[in-house]
């Protein structure tokens, strides 16, 4: 018979990813997070649970509605409230990295992609040809 079909992640989607986009990727002592995510408010190498899936989208789709509008305090307080409730993630830099250079500020952007990569987060291409729009 015909083979089954088998689900793909989807990059784009963060339910169907590790969440930091740290696939494969594991520290010394075999944790893929390090073992900081509890700290750091940031969400790595690890698989969120729906509900925490659901609410980085719905955060990250607020981040991206502000940066849409140039309304760079909202944007940064919905990162905010990302990182509080510990659903931040690779993608909620990118889009709060996107709002800064919307604005115009570029210095702001590159701060973003500097706390980006200080809570152990990887910065994507996309990030970096975003920085280089401003």
């Amino acid at each position: 018979g015909k083979p089954k079909a088998t689900k793909r992640a989807r990059r784009d989607d963060p339910a169907d990813v590790d969440a930091g986009g740290a696939q494969g990727r594991t520290s010394k002592k075999g944790r893929a997070d390090g073992g900081n995510e509890a700290r750091s408010g940031v969400v790595r190498g690890k698989k969120q649970s729906p509900e925490q899936a659901a609410r980085a989208r719905q955060l990250n789709d607020m981040i991206a509605a502000a940066g849409q509008r140039k309304d760079l305090a909202t944007a940064r307080s919905s990162f905010d409230a990302a990182v509080a409730e510990g659903v931040a993630n690779e993608w909620s830099f990118g889009i709060l990295l996107n709002a800064h250079v919307r604005c115009g500020d570029v210095a702001g952007a590159a701060t973003v992609l500097q706390e980006m990569k200080g809570r152990g987060l990887r910065p994507s291409v996309v990030a970096y040809t975003t920085l280089m729009k401003g």
